[in-house]
């Protein structure tokens, strides 16, 4: 014959669930309200600045690349890498860093955010640029222009990790510690 002794475990266990059900259930009734506020509030916003008009992007918006401050090494493969860096130089870039789609759109309007990711790409791929420059003078021994050039990564706010590896260990190198 089969033993109903585990019913009672059973019993106690989904009652357990029930239990943090209900529990978890209080606990959204009570943060929900402020919570559904602040969603009906961002969706309100959002709702808003798909009817702003487009403005045009001021020059100010724009990062200017001063190019003196990348070093020209005539080494081959410098030579290549510092051609792509000054190519890239010549589009427009911007540094979202601490601005949501939501104030471009209410700034800007919506039309405008594609074009200002296409913007961001820019100065992302320059940065990237940048740093391999950096990268492909300290593989040659070009110190003090991988130092440079990095330096004016961080000058242009970059914050790829790899920028600030590659510094420390050329001030290490270079027995820098006050920089």
């Amino acid at each position: 014959m089969m033993s109903f002794g585990w019913i009672p475990s059973l019993g106690m266990y989904l009652i357990g669930i029930a239990l943090i059900g209900v529990a978890f259930r209080n606990y959204l009734c009570r943060t929900s309200p402020s919570t559904k506020d602040k969603i009906d509030r961002l969706l309100n916003q959002e709702h808003e600045a798909q009817f702003v008009r487009a403005l045009s992007l001021p020059e100010e918006f724009f990062i200017q690349i001063d190019t003196s401050l990348y070093p020209n090494v005539e080494q081959d493969d410098c030579r290549k890498c510092y051609q792509k860096l000054i190519q890239s130089v010549n589009r427009k870039m911007v540094n979202l860093q601490g601005k949501s789609n939501l104030e471009l759109k209410k700034t800007y309007g919506p039309q405008t955010l594609e074009l200002v990711g296409e913007y961001e790409r820019n100065y992302f791929e320059f940065m990237d640029i940048s740093i391999q420059y950096g990268q492909i003078l300290y593989e040659n021994h070009f110190l003090d222009e991988a130092r440079q050039t990095l330096e004016a990564c961080i000058l242009y706010h970059c914050d790829v990790s790899k920028c600030y590896r590659l510094l420390i260990t050329i001030y290490k190198e270079q027995s820098d510690f006050v920089a």
